[in-house]
């Protein structure tokens, strides 16, 4: 018999997300809603702070992070532009002065050394996907937590799936967690066919929800991001 735990406060974010219907990568959707709320937070109250512009600054934005910023404004207008337009020009006059400049072979051979420029998300987000992973892993060994994502329409992303099997390597259960992944992932598969097959002109029979979302569904699984926020 397998020892029980009781969820953490950590794993409950994890619970209600995949108990709530949701059908993507639970890792990916949690990676995504830390940086939002990160995101959201610098726009609304921390375009001041000197450590947060610090890092902004040395790192610069990269296109994926760059457009989250823009969603985020997009989606909560109260925001305004002024906070995005301090951060940006702070980090534009910075990028002019120094960072173009080291970048450049003439500047690392200049410097010596090459400057670690990462996006201040981007490093928030790995931090948070190695967090998330080591919280799913835990729960993954516990029965109960582990059947309620083995019944969900949850599925891990198969970049997850690598990382969540390589922290579990060696344990009892390692093959248990790939039995679930592989099930899920050949139902996935099945809508696909399905829809597939349905485009016969002969077809008279509707495309299911399930079938007509499973393209969207396994872009996602596939390459290991969130394309819709929606749950």
């Amino acid at each position: 018999m397998e020892e029980k735990f009781e969820p953490r406060i950590e794993e409950v974010e994890f619970l209600e997300l995949i108990e709530s219907g949701f059908s993507g990568c639970p890792v990916c959707q949690l990676n995504l809603e830390t940086v939002r709320k990160s995101a959201f937070s610098i726009l609304y109250e921390l375009v001041n702070d000197p450590g947060i512009r610090t890092r902004l600054r040395e790192g610069g934005l990269c296109p994926k992070h760059a457009g989250l910023l823009f969603q985020v404004l997009e989606e909560s207008p109260d925001l305004g532009f002024l906070g995005i337009s301090i951060i940006l020009k702070d980090v534009l006059d910075h990028g002019t002065k120094l960072n173009l400049f080291e970048q450049s072979p003439y500047g690392r051979k200049k410097k010596g050394r090459k400057r670690s420029h990462e996006c201040y998300f981007c490093r928030l987000e790995r931090e948070a996907n190695k967090r998330h992973i080591s919280i799913f892993a835990r729960m993954m060994t516990d029965h109960s937590e582990r059947k309620i994502f083995e019944r969900s329409e949850s599925i891990l992303c198969l970049p997850h799936t690598v990382e969540l099997a390589n922290s579990l390597f060696g344990t009892p259960h390692f093959e248990e967690i790939l039995r679930i992944q592989e099930e899920k992932l050949h139902t996935l598969s099945s809508f696909l066919k399905s829809f597939i097959a349905k485009h016969d002109y002969r077809n008279t029979i509707p495309f299911t929800q399930e079938e007509a979302s499973a393209w969207k569904k396994a872009l996602e699984i596939i390459s290991g991001g969130v394309i819709s926020n929606k749950k």
